[in-house]
């Protein structure tokens, strides 16, 4: 499955053969495009998404507590960020993360609904 915010992209996998670490139900991961040639630029974008989530995740722990299936969740920026002349901010990426997960947890992720 696939989300798409302004800024960000989620793919969703779900499977029961997916390894996590033991006892948790997610696994989360953060990717910038490869368009944006300097490191530093791709690792602040990848430092402010997480820490979006890091902020936000109690709004999809709920619906991952419940669910039989581990869940891998891979959040993307989109090719628009690469080309734009600023980057996003981090409320513009923060606003576009909860929008994300709130879209997760209506989609009823993880295979219990």
């Amino acid at each position: 499955m696939k989300f798409q915010g302004k800024y960000l992209r989620c793919l969703i996998l779900s499977d029961p053969r997916l390894k996590l670490r033991a006892g948790s139900k997610a696994g989360v991961g953060f990717t910038a495009p490869g368009a944006l040639k300097r490191a530093v630029d791709r690792n602040r974008l990848k430092r402010l998404a997480r820490e979006a989530y890091r902020l936000n995740k109690e709004i999809l722990f709920p619906k991952l507590k419940g669910s039989s299936k581990p869940v891998a969740l891979v959040f993307l920026y989109s090719s628009t960020v690469a080309r734009s002349k600023r980057f996003p901010t981090f409320a513009d990426i923060e606003l576009d993360m909860k929008n994300l997960l709130q879209s997760l947890v209506d989609a009823r992720i993880g295979g219990s609904g």
